[in-house]
């Protein structure tokens, strides 16, 4: 089956993004590809209407918008919200040893993936190192896109109960990656990246690293996508394309792709910082307005957030409520709860099935079941902090935070049509 534009640019941003920094710059070459203009916050402003723009905040944060022709305080202004990272295990440079001809590196766990996933599979390194030179501090990004290191579960033989009790992973212990190191003289990893980079080992000062499955992004029968880093991916995805394709209006159309979401947004570039508000704030002043017409122009907006929600498992149908139980394939899904972990109100959720009926898209709802919690997004802190009505949606998938993750492309292709059906209002 021939996949769509949608669909094939979807898999691209996937393959070639294995970490929040590498979505972020992902973002910003398409965004400058397609007319865009970078921004500094250091920088004075001087924006145009119909034109354009994107600025970086913290380590992956990015926000981009098209000025509108009217005035914000009037027409308000129309956010999409997602987050650039994935959960992962982050590599703890100083817990590693060498032990014969292998070096076992020692992780940290970001975010809460799902651990058991990562065992037996290549893993590959990404993410950024930090280089002293000349008394400059220079920021590279590193992806060495080719299998590195594995996790290797404990033989059966050793723990005869796995395939019955599980198996209880201590992350201090039983995480830790082994590397095969590319010369015996090498000792550690930061010899071997400074090898693979052709970098002097004494110039890298610092790292955020990575591990990550090197395998690639596959699709059954172009119908369903399997992959990693599906959450939140398809949302900055489905939010580039939905802003990108439209036309100008006029409102002013925003997307904000926060940083952190995974361990609770509380960082430069994530939802509980003022990026939000402080992007606003400064579009509204570069046109000669003031402090009323920022407040105007907030309680006027209204939020779309997009991350990955919980498709219907037929293997464990009974952990879902049998009435809100979203299917592979049955459109973009409207999440709620009765405890605020969804910034949905009755309002917004009509607001979207609204641009749903428009683009004769079929939407789903979400409420996880009442013996259990639910996961959380940046919909409520961003509709809080930001004062708008907010709506916290996204595509059925699942294994959500697992190594590999399963979506429907016809539900994600919809939710950028309903996307640009919002940014056009």
């Amino acid at each position: 089956m021939n996949l769509s534009h949608d669909s094939l640019s979807f898999i691209s941003l996937i393959e070639q993004c294995p970490t929040a920094v590498h979505t972020r710059d992902f973002l910003a070459k398409q965004l400058l590809s397609r007319g865009f203009l970078p921004l500094k916050e250091e920088e004075s402003w001087v924006l145009a209407p119909g034109k354009g723009y994107f600025v970086h905040r913290g380590q992956s944060g990015l926000a981009a918008f098209r000025v509108g022709d009217g005035n914000p305080a009037e027409t308000g202004v129309s956010i999409g919200v997602a987050h650039t990272d994935s959960p992962g295990l982050k590599v703890k440079i100083l817990s590693q040893e060498k032990s014969n001809n292998l070096l076992r590196v020692g992780v940290e766990v970001y975010g809460s993936p799902i651990l058991s996933t990562w065992f037996d599979r290549e893993l590959s390194l990404a993410g950024q190192i930090v280089t002293l030179e000349n008394g400059s501090i220079h920021i590279h990004p590193v992806d060495l896109k080719e299998p590195l290191g594995i996790i290797p579960n404990l033989a059966i033989h050793y723990n005869r109960d796995v395939n019955k009790g599980g198996f209880i992973i201590d992350p201090q212990n039983h995480l830790s990656v082994l590397m095969t190191l590319d010369k015996p003289e090498q000792n550690s990893l930061e010899e071997m990246l400074a090898l693979r980079l052709g970098i002097e080992p004494g110039k890298i000062i610092d790292q955020d690293l990575f591990f990550y499955p090197l395998q690639k992004p596959s699709t059954l029968d172009g119908r369903l996508l399997i992959s990693g880093r599906i959450d939140n991916l398809s949302g900055c995805h489905a939010l580039l394309e939905g802003l990108t394709t439209t036309q100008p209006g006029a409102k002013t159309q925003m997307a904000f792709f926060f940083e952190a979401e995974e361990v609770g947004s509380l960082s430069l570039g994530g939802a509980h910082s003022s990026f939000l508000q402080d992007t606003v704030s400064r579009i509204v002043l570069s046109f000669g307005g003031g402090d009323e017409d920022i407040y105007r122009s907030r309680a006027g907006g209204f939020v779309i957030s997009v991350d990955a929600a919980h498709a219907l498992h037929p293997n464990f149908t009974d952990r879902h409520d049998p009435r809100y139980s979203p299917l592979l394939g049955g459109g973009p899904v409207i999440k709620l709860s009765a405890g605020a972990k969804y910034a949905t109100s009755g309002y917004s959720a009509t607001r979207f099935e609204q641009l749903c009926r428009t683009t004769n898209t079929p939407c789903q709802r979400y409420i996880i079941r009442s013996d259990l919690t639910s996961g959380s997004t940046v919909g409520p802190v961003t509709g809080a902090l930001g004062g708008m009505e907010t709506v916290d949606v996204g595509i059925p998938i699942l294994a959500m935070h697992s190594a590999r993750e399963t979506c429907s492309l016809d539900d994600h292709n919809a939710l950028i049509q309903v996307l640009r059906a919002f940014y056009a209002e």
